[in-house]
């Protein structure tokens, strides 16, 4: 059966708390120099061993000067608009760019290509259609062939 002291314990053990000093800066909501109280546990086991707080005992001069109270709210005031800032800042999305014909001529190209499996660029496919083109308007016919065309193809100019 249990008994009446098992669930005692946990009272006395919230009710043991020790007063510290902030050695460092920002521990939660908390600033170098502010005096508050914690758990005993936690003292010995994570703060202390850290170089996070020490002890503050009666009738001894704290290590570093205790920070007022008002200075310690108006500094968790400023951390709070700052970080509502940054909030908002998150969620505001960014404006689109603009872009102008040739990027999105670019883009589609571009995506056409990605979906062809081609490993050529877009500008260098563009550039070899400019190519082609001007052959085919008689600026710049040559007598080039290209290798898969060898296969297929007979040259033009010894038939004629």
């Amino acid at each position: 059966m249990l008994g009446p002291k098992l669930f005692t314990r946990g009272a006395h053990v919230r009710a043991k708390k020790v007063t510290v000093q902030l050695l460092k800066n920002k521990y939660g909501r908390r600033y170098r120099g502010e005096v508050f109280e914690v758990a005993e546990g936690h003292m010995r086991n994570k703060l202390h061993p850290e170089g996070i707080a020490a002890y503050v005992l009666p009738n001894q001069e704290t290590r570093i000067p205790i920070l007022p109270e008002h200075e310690a709210q108006k500094r968790r005031f400023l951390y709070a608009q700052e970080a509502s800032k940054a909030l908002k800042e998150k969620e505001t999305p960014e404006a689109p760019k603009e872009l102008n014909e040739d990027d999105i001529r670019k883009q589609h190209i571009g995506s056409l290509l990605d979906a062809l499996d081609f490993t050529e660029s877009a500008e260098t496919v563009v550039d070899s259609n400019k190519d082609l083109a001007s052959q085919q308007n008689g600026k710049g016919q040559s007598d080039k062939k290209f290798n898969w065309q060898n296969d297929i193809l007979l040259d033009i100019n010894d038939k004629k």
